[in-house]
């Protein structure tokens, strides 16, 4: 399958166990073998325009699968970054 960039942006991205990450918000591009580097997650929406996200940066290692619908990374990219939900940090 192939995806335009404007089809990548804005996916939904959720762990393998279904746990909403956020969405992909831009992408890095290796310019040597013309393959991505990494992929920015927005976790949430910012506060007031102009502020940045709360970002997520997965590696195209941790990505189990990705289609037109969603990305699925592994459940272990978020046991240690990110409190468990209904947790207060």
């Amino acid at each position: 399958m192939i995806l335009t960039r404007k089809q990548l942006l804005h996916l939904p991205v959720e762990t393998q166990s279904g746990r909403p990450l956020g969405r992909v918000i831009d992408i890095d591009i290796e310019t040597d073998g013309h393959t991505i580097w990494r992929y920015h997650v927005a976790r949430g929406e910012p506060i007031l325009p102009g502020l940045t996200y709360d970002k997520l940066m997965i590696s195209p290692s941790q990505v189990i699968s990705l289609d037109d619908a969603k990305m699925i990374v592994e459940d272990a990219l978020v046991k240690d970054s990110l409190p468990a939900e209904g947790a207060v940090s």
